[in-house]
């Protein structure tokens, strides 16, 4: 880094006598291409004692020794921990996708867990309406910090969860539990009530009491959606993060798969070697219609990045090194 500060200064110069401000302009973008990911080099690859201490579901996964690749986590450290826990393949109940599709359940499960300033106790018909939206997000593990009106009603017997421990870290200390429902990431949807699942409404205000009881409402029916009976519930299998892979059964009886992961246009699925249609489908959700007539298979997902995002990655290392020839060959003009 301080190499190429060096490398560009007869450049800088050069510019700064030019009047054209397209030639100004593009120093000015490369110089900041180059402080961008100059942090984002320097975060990706910061000390491993930091990662294993500074979070507490990355310390929690690894000391229990659990295998969360299909599984998503809840935890008040979801900024934190998805930074810090990306390398163990951790999911959380958000959308990197979120840009492209709106996805308002994280904003809502904050909201109901965190915000608590008038409640000492949290009645047990709350705990209901956080469960629709914990099991609609395929969350196993849910994170409380110590003191929160949640742990002594998670820790009733009849709440169903399962208490896992207190992690202390040195940002705080932290209680785990498992959540009491089977964690069903792939559903084959029947044909008779798949009309039932509809996209979720994207301009909902958060501080408005009727937006929040139509969103409420919309998580407990689209869970009760996927949780009939009627359904089929797939194995889906995450080979890296960047494919999905589901195993379709020989009796299956419908068409329409849901999957629990964020859609976007550079997701492919193919079955039997054919494409097949992909669609955004409520928060976080993508369905895929199958239309062929081969009963038994494997289907596979696969996400790649749009081109402009391998120019950058590509660009990086190119940049300086044109720099440093243009830097040398506009000193040698200069002294000519």
């Amino acid at each position: 880094g301080i190499g190429i500060i060096f490398a560009v200064l007869p450049l800088i110069e050069y510019v700064q006598l030019k009047k054209s401000l397209f030639i100004k302009g593009l120093l000015v973008a490369t110089l900041t291409i180059f402080f961008t990911e100059g942090l984002w080099i320097t975060s990706s690859y910061s000390p491993n004692i930091l990662k294993q201490t500074a979070d507490p579901v990355s310390t929690f996964v690894t000391k229990n020794n659990i295998d969360a690749s299909d599984i998503r986590i809840w935890t008040p450290t979801i900024e934190l921990s998805s930074y810090y826990g990306a390398e163990k393949g951790l999911k959380y109940p958000t959308s990197y996708m979120a840009h492209l599709e709106s996805n308002h359940l994280p904003e809502r499960l904050q909201q109901l867990i965190t915000y608590r300033p008038l409640f000492s106790q949290i009645p047990a018909v709350e705990l209901k309406r956080v469960n629709d939206y914990l099991k609609l997000a395929g969350v196993k593990y849910v994170f409380f910090e110590e003191g929160s009106p949640f742990i002594p009603l998670l820790k009733d017997k009849n709440s169903g969860y399962i208490y896992k421990g207190r992690i202390v870290i040195a940002s705080g200390v932290y209680e785990a539990f498992e959540t009491p429902w089977e964690i069903s990431n792939a559903v084959l949807i029947s044909d008779v009530i798949k009309n039932n699942l509809t996209p979720f409404p994207t301009n909902m205000k958060f501080n408005k009491v009727t937006d929040q009881i139509a969103l409420d409402e919309k998580v407990k029916n689209f869970n009760q959606t996927l949780a009939d009976p009627v359904n089929q519930t797939l194995m889906a299998t995450y080979p890296t993060e960047e494919s999905v892979t589901i195993s379709i059964p020989s009796n299956r009886t419908s068409n329409t798969i849901v999957l629990n992961e964020s859609y976007d246009k550079e997701w492919k699925a193919y079955f039997k070697g054919i494409e097949q249609k992909i669609q955004p489908v409520g928060p976080n959700f993508m369905m895929i219609t199958l239309d062929n007539n081969q009963k038994e298979g494997t289907l596979i997902l696969n996400h790649s990045w749009p081109l402009y995002y391998y120019f950058f990655i590509f660009a990086i290392p190119v940049i300086p090194i044109w720099l440093l020839i243009s830097s040398k060959i506009f000193g040698i003009k200069k002294m000519m």
